[in-house]
C-alpha cells in the first residue's frame, strides 16, 4: 500500500508541477506543457528516492518551456 500511495504523491506533484507551468508559460499550449513534463520527469522513472522529483522534473521543464515560449508559440 505504502507504493501506491508514494506514487500518488508523485503524480499529485506532478500535476501541480503542470498546472504552475502551465499559467507561468501561458503561451504554449497547454498539451506542449503536460508533454514536457511527462518527458522530463520520466528521467526519473524508476527512483528509489521520490522526495525530489518534482522540483527537478520543474526545473528541467522551465529551461525548455522558456525555449518554446521564445520561438515556436510566438
Amino acid at each position: 500500500m505504502q507504493g501506491m500511495d508514494r506514487a500518488t504523491g508523485v503524480d499529485g506533484a506532478m500535476a501541480e508541477v503542470t498546472d504552475r507551468l502551465a499559467k507561468r508559460f501561458d503561451q504554449v499550449p497547454r498539451e506542449a506543457v503536460e508533454a514536457t513534463v511527462m518527458g522530463c520527469a520520466s528521467r526519473w522513472r524508476d527512483a528509489r528516492i521520490t522526495d525530489f522529483v518534482p522540483i527537478l522534473t520543474e526545473h528541467r521543464c522551465r529551461a525548455r518551456l522558456r525555449e518554446m515560449s521564445d520561438g515556436r508559440f510566438r
